[in-house]
């Protein structure tokens, strides 16, 4: 097996044994709770209300909250938080409609499944998966969905270790194509590899286009995808999992880091897409492993786990400020602002 395929490798490891720690902590914390070491912290309240701006997010909380679908106000961050009945490990929330990821046990089966679900949380059309999700996103209008999960042997056979990410209608529950069914150009000329993976899609408001990552032989590349046309393009190399800024000017991602040996980590980075000038987030030291969300044009999210507990950060772009816990006890944030 050569470096690039061992690189890979470490780095689809490191985000499995990431997502494993975080629902192992979340359990055992839940457990405490449950024997009386460990006392909820929040108030919640069923029900969400309507129309307020705020975040959804699948709560690690050890209470009666556990995996499901919470709502916390963006006016009052520090009150009480909402439940839906929908339980997830992994959830999305935009322009009405949701993505939830859970994992179904029937006797000593599991799969795992995609529900898409609507502003009154119902749940309506299921989808299985071929492997545990590592990114979801959807429109800022609603309209679609996109989905990656890590697949084993499906074709990145050196290393045993695959991504695939699908498309989705939103309103109907289709898909609308995996990636790896997308012509992808470069430089005018086709782009193509056996080896390819895709990740990270962040889609533009207003258009039925995306940018996302593709990876083939130890490099990552930013594409701007077009869904109708089922194409797309590389715009430049070293970004992995875009997140478009609201006002659709900025992108955030990860920039990988390699030291020694084959260890991995990521910094958060910032790319202005008009003069194309990138700005590393230094003043956040630690690797970030995370699809960032936007908070506003000027703050970004992102989940780190630690023994501090499951929580989500907040880092100003400016890089004049140091990182700071922006809400305890919440995983997979999606802010909605209307």
């Amino acid at each position: 097996m050569n470096r690039r395929a061992w690189v890979f490798l470490a780095a689809a490891v490191a985000c499995l044994l990431g997502v494993a720690a975080y629902v192992r902590h979340a359990a055992v914390r839940s457990e405490a709770a449950t024997h009386g070491r460990d006392e909820p912290r929040f108030e919640w309240i069923d029900g969400v209300p309507a129309d307020r701006p705020g975040v959804f997010f699948s709560s690690p909380a050890p209470d009666r909250s556990f995996k499901k679908v919470a709502f916390v106000p963006l006016d009052d961050l520090n009150g009480p938080r909402y439940l839906t009945a929908i339980s997830c490990d992994r959830m999305y929330f935009q322009g009405g409609k949701g993505l939830c990821v859970s994992v179904e046990e029937k006797g000593l089966s599991a799969k795992q499944v995609a529900y898409l679900f609507d502003r009154k949380f119902v749940l309506q059309h299921r989808t299985e998966l071929t492997g545990p999700p590592s990114r979801i996103r959807i429109s800022a209008d609603g309209e679609l969905g996109a989905i990656t999960v890590f697949e084993s042997g499906h074709s990145y056979a050196e290393a045993g270790f695959s991504t695939r990410t699908t498309l989705i209608d939103m309103t109907s529950g289709r898909t609308l194509g995996n990636l790896e069914e997308f012509r992808v150009e470069r430089e005018g000329v086709e782009f193509k590899a056996v080896d390819f993976n895709f990740w990270g899609v962040t889609f533009i408001p207003g258009a039925r286009r995306f940018y996302a990552t593709v990876a083939t032989r130890g490099k990552h590349y930013l594409i701007e995808g077009d869904v109708d046309n089922r194409s797309a393009h590389v715009i430049r190399d070293g970004v992995e999992c875009p997140s478009l800024s609201p006002d659709g000017t900025q992108l955030a991602f990860k920039k990988r880091m390699t030291t020694s040996g084959f260890r991995v980590g990521w910094q958060v980075a910032v790319m202005n897409l008009t003069t194309s000038r990138e700005t590393v987030l230094d003043a956040e030291s630690r690797s970030v492993d995370d699809q960032v969300e936007w908070l506003d044009n000027d703050h970004v999210l992102y989940f780190y786990p630690s023994e501090a507990g499951n929580n989500v950060w907040a880092l100003n772009i400016s890089n004049r400020e140091q990182p700071r816990i922006f809400l305890k006890d919440v995983y997979s944030p999606a802010v909605v602002r209307q």
